[in-house]
């Protein structure tokens, strides 16, 4: 009670109750993941999730589908992260456009599966928050 009354914008009472409904719907294993996917989304670092963690991303973030390969502009465009391609070329042009952290500094950069964690998922950041995610299917 002490912690949340010096300190009510932690919410730890929101977050232990949170952490308990999880545990209890799904389970330890779901808490770590979501919890990992959390931390991934607030730090901007994908690379240590494992693929449970990238399909729990996948209902969370808006995601694009992406068969062989695609041009950043488009994916910019299809994710929603740019209204038009007169936007997505702006952002690129403001090195606001990253692809797993990597930042885009072409308009006709392409995406393909070589880019890909666990040889499915790229994730598209657009700004410092903004994210969404392409799967490659297969």
């Amino acid at each position: 009670m002490e912690e949340m009354r010096n300190h009510p914008e932690a919410r730890s009472a929101q977050k232990v109750l949170a952490a308990e409904v999880v545990t209890f719907m799904h389970g330890k294993d779901a808490l770590k993941t979501a919890m990992d996917v959390t931390d991934a989304l607030f730090s901007g670092r994908f690379e240590a999730l494992d693929s449970s963690a990238f399909k729990m991303l996948e209902q969370t973030l808006e995601t694009v589908r992406i068969k062989g390969s695609k041009a950043i502009i488009d994916l910019l465009v299809e994710s929603n992260l740019a209204q038009s391609n007169r936007e997505a070329r702006t952002f690129i042009t403001q090195g606001a456009v990253a692809i797993n952290d990597q930042k885009v500094d072409a308009f006709d950069h392409v995406v393909d599966q070589s880019q890909t964690y666990h040889d499915t998922y790229v994730v598209i950041r657009r700004g410092k928050k903004k994210y969404a995610l392409g799967v490659f299917e297969r």
